[in-house]
């Protein structure tokens, strides 16, 4: 399942979770729509439309290349078809880094 949040929902849930809860309105709203977000993901797990085109995809799997979770997410267009959220593979070289990463730093 994929929740996509807004930078201040976010913030106002990890305000929540470490106690630094500064603004209990706007917290109260931001966690209302965080909670909607969950009940709407969850429904469309198993929504037989998301489902048809979650095993549609998986047709065009290629091992370590393209693949698609079970539960990816799907944004039916306003055409007939959808978007179905995968992972492409992408090498080093393509992204032009160098094949060994491990001196570059980590975003925080």
């Amino acid at each position: 399942m994929w929740i996509n949040l807004d930078s201040e929902t976010a913030t106002a849930l990890l305000n929540l979770i470490n106690g630094d809860s500064k603004d209990a309105v706007s917290e109260e709203l931001h966690i209302r729509q965080f909670v909607e977000k969950i009940e709407t993901a969850t429904a469309e797990l198993t929504d037989p439309i998301h489902v048809a085109f979650r095993n549609a995809a998986k047709e065009y799997r290629r091992d370590g290349d393209l693949e698609f979770d079970d539960g990816a997410v799907v944004s039916i267009g306003g055409d007939p078809g959808a978007y179905v959220m995968g992972w492409k593979w992408i090498e080093n070289s393509e992204a032009g880094l160098p094949e060994d990463t491990s001196d570059l730093e980590e975003p925080e």
